[in-house]
């Protein structure tokens, strides 16, 4: 299949790059967006790599917690 990378084990399920789906390994099209073979190409080469190689779809940290206040006076 155009869409999987060539160093892809062939025994893995494949994740669809327009939906996200997990699709067999043998799929033609995503099973539940129909997109076919030539439209997840098109998909993966549409995407814009990151200036530092970075995967831009990748999630992100998440935030650092912020700490306690500073402690204040009892009200009165």
């Amino acid at each position: 299949m155009c869409f999987r990378p060539g160093a892809a084990n062939l025994n893995q399920p494949i994740r669809c790059p327009v939906c996200g789906k997990i699709n067999r390994p043998d799929a033609t099209k995503c099973i539940k967006c129909g997109a076919t073979e030539a439209e997840m190409a098109a998909a993966l080469e549409t995407k814009p790599a990151a200036p530092d190689g970075s995967n831009p779809n990748a999630p992100t940290a998440p935030k650092k917690p912020g700490g306690p206040g500073a402690p204040t006076a009892p009200r009165t």
